[in-house]
C-alpha cells in the first residue's frame, strides 16, 4: 500500500498594521487582516490500494482482492479540497 498526499497554502496580510507588531517581523501576521488559502490533495497519483484478499482455498476468487484499503470511506479516488481562512 502506498499513498501520497499534498497540501499547499499561502498566507496574505492586508490592512493597517496592528498596534503592537513584533519587533523586526515583516510577515503577514503583523497586518490587521490575514487570509490563508490552501489546496489539499489526497492520493494525488490516483493509485488503487487493494485490500481484503480472499483466503478460502475452495473459493474461485482465492488470492484476489475484493475490497479497497486505505481511506476511511469506500473509495481510493483522488480527493482535492480547497480552503480559506480569514483572521482579524
Amino acid at each position: 500500500m502506498w499513498l501520497i498526499n499534498l497540501r499547499v497554502s499561502r498566507t496574505f496580510g492586508f490592512g493597517k498594521p496592528k498596534e503592537t507588531p513584533r519587533a523586526g517581523y515583516k510577515g503577514p501576521a503583523q497586518h490587521r487582516y490575514v487570509v490563508t488559502l490552501n489546496v489539499e490533495a489526497n492520493n494525488i497519483l490516483n493509485h488503487l490500494n487493494p485490500g481484503g484478499f480472499v483466503g478460502v482455498l475452495t473459493s474461485p476468487l482465492f488470492g484476489q482482492s475484493t475490497a479497497l484499503g486505505g481511506f476511511r470511506d469506500n473509495s481510493n479516488n483522488r480527493k482535492v479540497q480547497l480552503g480559506a481562512q480569514f483572521t482579524f
